[in-house]
Protein backbone atom coordinates (compact mmCIF):
# COMPACT_ATOMS: atom_id res chain seq x y z
CA UNK A 1 0.00 0.00 0.00
CA UNK A 2 1.14 3.29 -0.83
CA UNK A 3 1.35 5.92 2.50
CA UNK A 4 -1.52 8.46 2.62
CA UNK A 5 -0.69 12.08 3.51
CA UNK A 6 -3.02 14.24 5.74
CA UNK A 7 -4.23 15.33 3.24
CA UNK A 8 1.50 29.41 2.32
CA UNK A 9 4.14 27.79 -0.20
CA UNK A 10 5.33 24.36 0.09
CA UNK A 11 6.95 22.75 2.88
CA UNK A 12 8.63 19.86 3.08
CA UNK A 13 7.94 17.68 5.59
CA UNK A 14 11.00 13.87 5.17
CA UNK A 15 11.09 11.16 7.42
CA UNK A 16 12.78 10.24 10.00
CA UNK A 17 13.48 7.87 12.96
CA UNK A 18 10.35 6.24 14.07
CA UNK A 19 8.39 8.26 16.13
CA UNK A 20 10.31 11.34 16.14
CA UNK A 21 8.71 15.10 15.68
CA UNK A 22 10.62 17.77 15.98
CA UNK A 23 10.62 19.50 19.46
CA UNK A 24 8.77 22.58 16.91
CA UNK A 25 6.07 20.18 15.84
CA UNK A 26 5.52 18.63 18.81
CA UNK A 27 4.81 22.13 20.75
CA UNK A 28 3.12 22.99 17.71
CA UNK A 29 0.34 20.06 18.21
CA UNK A 30 0.01 20.97 22.02
CA UNK A 31 -0.82 24.53 21.06
CA UNK A 32 -4.72 25.31 21.59
CA UNK A 33 -4.50 28.29 19.31
CA UNK A 34 -2.32 26.50 16.42
CA UNK A 35 -5.29 26.22 14.11
CA UNK A 36 -5.98 30.33 14.00
CA UNK A 37 -2.47 31.09 14.83
CA UNK A 38 0.11 28.65 13.03
CA UNK A 39 -2.37 26.50 10.59
CA UNK A 40 0.83 25.68 8.01
CA UNK A 41 2.94 24.46 11.50
CA UNK A 42 0.17 22.75 12.88
CA UNK A 43 0.05 20.68 9.25
CA UNK A 44 3.33 20.06 8.96
CA UNK A 45 3.55 18.90 12.52
CA UNK A 46 0.66 16.10 11.60
CA UNK A 47 2.39 15.28 8.57
CA UNK A 48 5.66 14.98 10.38
CA UNK A 49 3.59 12.37 13.06
CA UNK A 50 2.09 10.63 9.16
CA UNK A 51 5.66 10.20 7.92
CA UNK A 52 6.57 8.34 11.09
CA UNK A 53 3.87 6.05 11.03
CA UNK A 54 4.42 5.03 7.66
CA UNK A 55 8.14 4.94 7.95
CA UNK A 56 7.94 1.94 10.50
CA UNK A 57 4.32 1.03 10.27
CA UNK A 58 2.61 0.56 13.81
CA UNK A 59 -1.03 0.51 13.99
CA UNK A 60 -0.57 1.03 17.45
CA UNK A 61 0.85 4.39 17.11
CA UNK A 62 -2.09 6.01 15.27
CA UNK A 63 -3.32 7.74 19.02
CA UNK A 64 -0.09 9.95 17.92
CA UNK A 65 -1.94 11.37 14.65
CA UNK A 66 -5.76 10.69 15.18
CA UNK A 67 -8.31 10.60 17.91
CA UNK A 68 -8.52 7.71 19.99
CA UNK A 69 -11.42 5.77 18.44
CA UNK A 70 -12.40 8.25 15.23
CA UNK A 71 -13.29 7.55 11.92
CA UNK A 72 -9.31 8.38 11.00
CA UNK A 73 -7.98 6.34 13.37
CA UNK A 74 -9.65 2.94 12.64
CA UNK A 75 -8.90 3.92 8.50
CA UNK A 76 -5.35 4.35 9.67
CA UNK A 77 -4.86 1.67 11.76
CA UNK A 78 -6.49 -0.76 9.34
CA UNK A 79 -3.69 0.80 6.29
CA UNK A 80 -0.98 0.20 8.79
CA UNK A 81 -2.44 -3.20 10.00
CA UNK A 82 -1.88 -4.14 6.23
CA UNK A 83 1.15 -2.76 5.19
CA UNK A 84 2.73 -4.60 8.77
CA UNK A 85 0.93 -7.69 8.13
CA UNK A 86 2.07 -7.99 4.43
CA UNK A 87 5.59 -6.73 5.45
CA UNK A 88 6.19 -3.30 3.99
CA UNK A 89 8.78 -0.80 4.55
CA UNK A 90 8.61 2.37 3.43
CA UNK A 91 12.24 4.89 2.42
CA UNK A 92 12.72 8.09 1.50
CA UNK A 93 9.28 9.17 2.70
CA UNK A 94 8.71 13.01 2.18
CA UNK A 95 5.30 14.99 2.34
CA UNK A 96 5.21 18.38 0.81
CA UNK A 97 2.10 20.62 2.52
CA UNK A 98 1.45 23.25 -0.51
CA UNK A 99 -1.78 24.63 1.00
CA UNK A 100 -3.58 25.73 4.00
CA UNK A 101 -6.95 27.09 4.82
CA UNK A 102 -8.65 27.10 7.90
CA UNK A 103 -12.32 26.72 7.48
CA UNK A 104 -13.29 27.19 10.62
CA UNK A 105 -12.00 26.70 14.09
CA UNK A 106 -12.70 26.90 18.21
CA UNK A 107 -11.45 26.25 21.41
CA UNK A 108 -11.72 22.65 20.44
CA UNK A 109 -12.26 21.96 17.39
CA UNK A 110 -11.40 22.82 14.01
CA UNK A 111 -11.49 22.35 9.88
CA UNK A 112 -8.65 22.62 7.89
CA UNK A 113 -8.01 22.15 4.12
CA UNK A 114 -4.82 20.72 2.92
CA UNK A 115 -2.65 19.98 0.03
CA UNK A 116 -0.11 17.51 0.85
CA UNK A 117 2.17 16.17 -2.41
CA UNK A 118 4.49 13.16 -1.93
CA UNK A 119 8.20 12.75 -3.48
CA UNK A 120 9.13 9.58 -4.95
CA UNK A 121 9.79 7.07 -2.56
CA UNK A 122 11.24 3.33 -2.54
CA UNK A 123 8.72 0.37 -0.61
CA UNK A 124 10.19 -2.54 0.54
CA UNK A 125 8.60 -5.79 0.95
CA UNK A 126 8.67 -9.71 0.57
CA UNK A 127 9.83 -9.34 -2.93
CA UNK A 128 12.25 -6.53 -3.01
CA UNK A 129 12.17 -2.94 -3.41
CA UNK A 130 9.84 -0.80 -5.53
CA UNK A 131 9.80 2.67 -6.10
CA UNK A 132 7.05 5.15 -6.23
CA UNK A 133 6.64 8.13 -8.09
CA UNK A 134 5.81 11.08 -6.51
CA UNK A 135 2.30 12.39 -6.62
CA UNK A 136 0.68 15.38 -6.46
CA UNK A 137 -1.84 16.08 -3.23
CA UNK A 138 -5.59 16.15 -3.64
CA UNK A 139 -7.48 18.50 -1.20
CA UNK A 140 -8.71 17.26 2.11
CA UNK A 141 -10.20 18.31 5.13
CA UNK A 142 -9.09 17.30 8.47
CA UNK A 143 -11.33 17.18 11.14
CA UNK A 144 -9.09 18.29 14.36
CA UNK A 145 -10.00 17.54 17.68
CA UNK A 146 -8.34 18.57 21.12
CA UNK A 147 -7.55 16.20 23.21
CA UNK A 148 -5.41 15.76 26.59
CA UNK A 149 -2.21 14.99 24.06
CA UNK A 150 -3.26 17.98 21.91
CA UNK A 151 -4.52 18.36 18.04
CA UNK A 152 -5.25 15.47 17.03
CA UNK A 153 -6.95 14.03 13.38
CA UNK A 154 -10.68 12.98 13.80
CA UNK A 155 -11.80 13.02 9.96
CA UNK A 156 -10.36 13.40 6.87
CA UNK A 157 -12.13 13.85 3.67
CA UNK A 158 -12.01 15.01 0.27
CA UNK A 159 -12.18 18.36 -1.00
Amino acid sequence: PAPVPVGSGPVPVHSGSAGSVPAGSAAVLRDRAAPRQDPTGLARALVQVRTGLWTTPDPDRVVELDVPGSAAAATDAALLRTARAGGWRYDDVRFTVTAVQVESSAPTTATVRVVVDSAAYLVHGPDGAESRPAATGQASRLRLAWTPQGWRIAEVTSG
